[in-house]
């Protein structure tokens, strides 16, 4: 297929949204990957002058170029949605192509409020939250997926017993500082952030992301203020790391099979399990291996676009 592939210039989903692009040319497709403008912090850049727009404006695909596509996929309209309409005006509408949208966000936040409105551009819209799939007309759930070619083993030593990767924002901090007056080991934290003056670098965070997984024997993915399905346990699983886990995770996942439940308002039970599992290498790493499988055959970016790009999700 020919493809137009719109997203934001940073990192939202690991490499799943941002490396689009490339996993859809591994998979034989023509694609036209544009990314909108974005600042040092990640956002996208709402405000620029007469002359920075027309130097933007050169590097996406022409309307021309839009007219010959067979899908035009956008990921995060809510965020990019100004700049299709300032780029293609009325002509957006007019597209023939089909036209995906790929919500990061949920309109059950306040912020992000208008997101069903959003949705209204586009042939079908993927929500990653299913309170919207419930009411909004044309949406569908979307599914996690991985890149199991970029998040898999690496083969690099165990650093660390147990430990998290990814943003420690206040809620976060302090499970674990609960957490650790109740462990007999030291939990390891990491962020990886990784940055130029031209922005992220999204393919080196993303290869820094998978090593720091690797490192650890366990991996606890702490508490989230999202309601939504994310791709972290997905990730950690693809890796072939054990998983501690606070949500239920999607079927045929199982939880005592593919990685394990914990309750984050009981610490103490996770201390309780992250003992048990560093103690017992043997079933530890059986349930890793499992949830491996399970993640690369059921959860593959590969099965999600042709899924999507074919209209059977």
């Amino acid at each position: 297929m020919k493809l137009a592939y719109f997203h934001t210039n940073t990192i939202l989903s690991s490499w799943n949204f941002w490396g689009a692009a490339h996993t859809l040319r591994r998979m034989s497709h023509e694609v036209l990957d544009a990314a909108i403008p974005t600042n040092e912090h990640g956002a996208v850049i709402l405000t620029v002058t007469g002359e920075q727009f027309e130097n933007f404006r050169a590097i996406f695909p022409s309307l021309d170029y839009l007219k010959q596509c067979d899908r035009i996929v956008v990921a995060g309209p809510e965020y990019v949605s100004p700049w299709l309409g300032s780029l293609y005006g009325a002509d957006w509408q007019r597209l023939t192509a089909r036209k995906i949208g790929l919500c990061l966000e949920s309109s059950t936040r306040a912020e992000y409020l208008a997101i069903d409105q959003v949705g209204q551009d586009y042939d079908v819209c993927y929500y990653p939250d299913p309170r919207d799939v419930e009411r909004i007309p044309n949406a569908r759930l979307q599914r996690p997926h991985i890149d199991v070619e970029r998040f898999s083993t690496v083969g690099i030593p165990k650093l660390c017993d147990v430990g998290f990767v990814g943003s420690l924002y206040p809620k976060r901090q302090r499970f674990v500082q609960s957490l650790q007056r109740r462990l007999g080991v030291q939990f390891c934290l990491g962020d990886v952030r990784v940055h130029s003056l031209e922005g992220e670098h999204q393919e080196l965070w993303t290869s820094l992301y998978v090593r720091s997984i690797n490192r650890l024997r366990i991996h606890v993915s702490l508490p989230s203020i999202n309601p939504m399905t994310v791709t972290r346990p997905f990730e950690t699983m693809a890796c072939g790391v054990f998983l501690l886990e606070s949500t239920e995770l999607p079927e045929p996942l199982d939880d005592g099979t593919h990685y394990r439940r914990y309750d984050e308002h009981n610490p103490q039970e996770l201390a309780r399990l992250i003992e048990y599992y560093l103690a017992h290498e043997q079933e530890r790493e059986q349930i890793a291996r499992a949830g491996q499988r399970a993640v690369r055959e059921h959860f593959s970016a590969e099965r999600f676009w042709t899924d999507i790009l074919k209209g059977v999700l």
